[in-house]
């Protein structure tokens, strides 16, 4: 995977513009490579997030191409006891 600009996970409270959490995603290759990230809401709340796969590059353009392939066997998010 070759990434011109960043290319990552956001988690961010619906109704606010405020990021919860970014995950980013590494350049190369791997093969079925375990990735992880803690983050927490905070104790403000926020009642229903929103989970969007985003990139770095402000407009579409020729210039910042994304080459190769990203394949994600599972994706999960646990709450942990606290």
């Amino acid at each position: 995977l070759k990434l011109p600009k960043e290319l990552f996970w956001s988690i961010r409270c619906v109704g606010s513009a405020g990021e919860i959490a970014r995950f980013n995603i590494p350049e190369g290759t791997y093969n079925r490579q375990a990735l992880s990230q803690e983050f927490s809401v905070g104790s403000a709340g926020c009642p229903m997030q929103l989970l969007r796969l985003e990139t770095a590059a402000i407009a579409e353009s020729w210039r910042f191409r994304y080459v190769g392939t990203l394949v994600m066997h599972k994706l999960s998010i646990e709450r942990l006891s606290s």
